[in-house]
């Protein structure tokens, strides 16, 4: 990530702080079985806008563009379904 946002010396522990502490949350929440599959998306959301709003105050601008498009990548890998049609997915008005 450092190279692909061309961060700066000052900002690499900075970032790197904030996505340590977000795989830290995600892993709790995650491993906690107690909670039901709507809080569980509904606090993967609430971690991922904390870690949006943190990085937004490190990077620059352009480098949250860059950031940005690299995370939508990931979560459409992560979305997208393996080897068939995902039954998570309903056809949705023609979406």
């Amino acid at each position: 990530m450092t190279e692909q946002l061309n961060l700066t010396p000052e900002q690499q522990p900075k970032v790197k702080a904030v996505l340590e502490e977000r795989a830290k949350k995600v892993t709790e929440v995650r491993s906690d079985s107690t909670i039901p599959r709507d809080q569980l998306r509904s606090k993967m959301q609430a971690i991922d806008d904390e870690t949006t709003h943190k990085l937004q105050a490190i990077l620059t601008p352009d480098q949250f563009k860059k950031y940005e498009a690299a995370h939508a990548q990931q979560r459409a890998k992560r979305t997208a379904p393996a080897g068939g049609e995902s039954t998570n997915h309903v056809h949705q008005g023609g979406q």
